[in-house]
């Protein structure tokens, strides 16, 4: 039997690289990003070809199941892709020093 949790005890970091599940079928998995994040929320990457990291609350994490590496959550795939979008502190870096750039020209 696997070793499933209504609510999750496990901090978000403990998450990184399960598939995760929308109410409409899979979406992607747990962004290594995750562990950036408050404990209040965990990063999906979501895509095949183009990945696309979103910030999600934990609170939307409806079961967590450890044997097979799968988190389920309360959201649709398109309510997923309404989060927010995510960006890491490496790329938010390069994203203002691009704007600087810019604005110097």
């Amino acid at each position: 039997m696997a070793d499933e949790s209504p609510t999750p005890q496990a901090n978000t970091n403990d998450l990184v690289g399960y598939r995760v599940v929308a109410t409409d079928g899979p979406v992607g998995r747990v962004h290594p990003s995750t562990v950036e994040t408050p404990l209040s929320s965990f990063v999906v990457e979501t895509g095949h070809v183009i990945h696309h990291p979103h910030l999600v609350p934990s609170r939307v994490i409806d079961t967590v199941d450890h044997d097979r590496r799968i988190v389920t959550i309360r959201l649709s795939k398109q309510q997923l892709r309404e989060t927010s979008d995510y960006l890491s502190q490496e790329s938010f870096d390069l994203a203002v020093a691009d704007e600087q750039d810019t604005d110097a020209a």
